[in-house]
């Protein structure tokens, strides 16, 4: 069996409207450094592979928000690199998350690049084994870290995507990448991601959510009631869903396509 359990991509919906329905953002309130990037000048659509599904409505005037893959690695993520990045390219992928990637302060940066892509690693830092989160980003996508969301009590790394052009109703995008091991306390974490939430939306009214990762048993019924929505439907990990999105922005995304395993 292959240690990634999880393999997903989430791929933005091609969604938009006249020209109200669109605002561009004022280059002095960006949030990341290269202000001149749009995303909707990136490549050519992700390419569709014949083994996942992928649903996109194609209209004038388009905004994209970034493509999302994320797995669980449980280990062994240096030897699977050249795989990764070999699904990085041919489904265009923006941002790429990690859960559980066993890294730690003996292993170089160098040795977790790849070409293209910035990486953000939060290794356990408490001696524990295993655990750990790795983000790759795309070079020059505006989406950058928000440390003032961070708390070393859990393992969740906080970005921001803000993008030249953004709808009027999501003007910027929080994504969290959480690993939640199946003993930790539920109620500090739920406790903690509502809290983080509430944050970032008094700063930014009517801002898009997704928070993705390997939640194991978390209960859902606080982030539901946020509200947002929890957007995968297939069994994750043998018979039950552990690696999940919720999200308030699911009309701008396909249903994500449970791609297959890395094999290396």
């Amino acid at each position: 069996m292959s240690d990634f359990n999880l393999h997903e991509l989430f791929e933005t919906n091609t969604i938009t409207g006249c020209e109200s329905d669109v605002i561009h953002v004022d280059q002095t309130d960006q949030v990341y450094d290269s202000a001149d990037y749009d995303i909707t000048n990136c490549d050519d659509n992700p390419v569709v592979s014949s083994h996942k599904q992928i649903f996109i409505s194609t209209l004038p005037k388009s905004i994209c928000f970034p493509v999302i893959w994320f797995a669980n690695s449980r280990g062994g993520l240096v030897s699977k690199l050249d795989e990764i990045a070999s699904i990085l390219l041919s489904n265009n992928v923006h941002i790429a998350a990690v859960t559980e990637s066993w890294l730690h302060h003996g292993i170089d940066s160098q040795l977790t690049q790849i070409s293209g892509y910035v990486p953000y690693r939060q290794d356990r830092a408490d001696g524990r084994s295993g655990g750990g989160i790795i983000i790759y980003v795309k070079g020059n996508l505006p989406c950058v870290p928000v440390p003032w969301l961070q708390n070393p009590s859990f393992e969740v790394m906080w970005f921001c995507f803000r993008a030249c052009r953004m709808p009027r109703s999501v003007t910027h995008l929080l994504l969290g990448v959480v690993y939640h091991p199946p003993a930790s306390n539920n109620i500090a974490m739920n406790e903690y991601l509502i809290s983080s939430l509430d944050q970032f939306t008094r700063r930014h009214p009517g801002c898009g959510v997704l928070l993705v990762g390997d939640f194991n048993r978390l209960p859902e019924c606080p982030l539901r009631a946020y509200p947002l929505r929890q957007a995968v439907s297939k069994p994750t990990r043998e018979h039950a869903i552990l690696d999940k999105i919720f999200t308030n922005v699911n009309s701008w995304y396909t249903e994500p396509a449970i791609l297959p395993a890395v094999t290396n």
